[in-house]
């Protein structure tokens, strides 16, 4: 990830945590927050009671990345990255089972 990508994401990352602890809690807005870092990378805050979920998206890229922040201490958690390339040329998918991006892109049609 580039350096400029990576310090989006931060900046990202550290507004939200300010939101938080600012208002106790971060309003959930379905409309994503285009970060002043990155003009394409967009964030989505999820709260929970435990832990809220935060979803950065690269349209560019075609990727997410999530994230989960204690709600007691703020603490941050990178859980996931993925490539969604593959993932949004497929016609359907409906299953319990989790598909790697090689397992989609072998899926699709040729």
């Amino acid at each position: 990830m580039a350096l400029r990508t990576r310090l989006a994401v931060v900046g990202t990352v550290v507004a939200l945590l300010v939101a938080i602890n600012s208002s106790g809690l971060a309003q959930f807005n379905s409309e994503p927050t285009v970060t002043p870092g990155g003009p394409h990378l967009q964030s989505h805050l999820v709260p929970g009671e435990v832990r809220h979920s935060l979803v950065v998206v690269d349209p560019v890229r075609q990727a997410i990345a999530v994230y989960h922040v204690d709600a007691a201490t703020g603490e941050v958690t990178f859980k996931s990255m993925r490539n969604i390339t593959w993932d949004l040329q497929m016609n359907k998918h409906n299953s319990d089972k989790d598909l790697a991006p090689e397992e989609v892109r072998a899926a699709l049609p040729r």
